[in-house]
Order: C-alpha cells, then structure tokens, then sequence
C-alpha cells in the first residue's frame, strides 16, 4: 500500500474519511494479530480491541502519537459499557491482559493499551508492514 500526501484543500472529497477509515481497520486488525499472537479468547479480544481504538482515538490517531504521548486512560466501567459485558467479567480479563503484558492497570486512572504491546512486532504475516 502506497500512501501520498496531499494538501488537505486539494484532497478529492472523502478523501479524510477514506484515510480515517483505513487507519482504524489497521489498528483492528493489529488488535486481532495480538490477540491471536498471545492466544486471547474472543471476550478478552474485545476487551483488548475496544481499549486500544478508544485510547488512540483520544490522541487523534496513531498518526499523532510518538513516544511521548500518554495513552487515554478508559475505566473498566466504562469499557464493560462499550463492549456490553458485565462490570466483573472485564474486571477479571483486564487483570489477566495486566497479568500478560498487554494493558496497564491502575485502581484510580482504569486501563490502558501498554506501549510494549502496541509497537511489538508480530513476524512476517503480520500487518506491521
């Protein structure tokens, strides 16, 4: 895939959204890489997925981010909202992606996607290119 940039005034219309879309279907299909890479059940997947569009959605893309940025925080309450699954069962999958590396926890701020995760590269097959 080749991307040009262009003057946001002389991009063709849809163009922003065509760009917007492309951008969060990678980032989903990154999320199923890892949670096929780390052997999630399909619960633990959402939960993973849904946390990392939600913490760089926040940041304006990964287009914006660098390694300075701070991820969005999202609490579990919140996250078991967006994903429709009760409140203990995110609690309990959250502690285990903790446990895995893949989120950060914390008591006050919620969850987050951890750094290491999201730059790790997956191999050959994966969607890092």
């Amino acid at each position: 895939m080749q991307i040009d940039l262009v003057e946001l005034e002389r991009a063709p219309p849809g163009a922003l959204m065509a760009a917007t879309v492309a951008v969060e279907g990678f980032c989903l299909r990154r999320a199923e890489t890892v949670a096929v890479t780390h052997n999630l059940g399909p619960t633990s997947a959402l939960i993973f997925r849904t946390l990392c569009v939600a913490a760089l959605a926040s940041n304006g893309g990964p287009a914006d981010m660098d390694d300075d940025t701070p991820l969005r925080w999202v609490s579990r309450t919140a996250l078991a909202e967006s994903c429709n699954l009760p409140r203990e069962t995110v609690r309990r999958k959250c502690e285990r992606l903790v446990r895995a590396g893949l989120i950060e926890g914390d008591r006050v701020r919620g969850v987050t996607p951890s750094r290491p995760a999201l730059a790790a590269g997956l191999g050959p097959d994966s969607h890092d290119t």
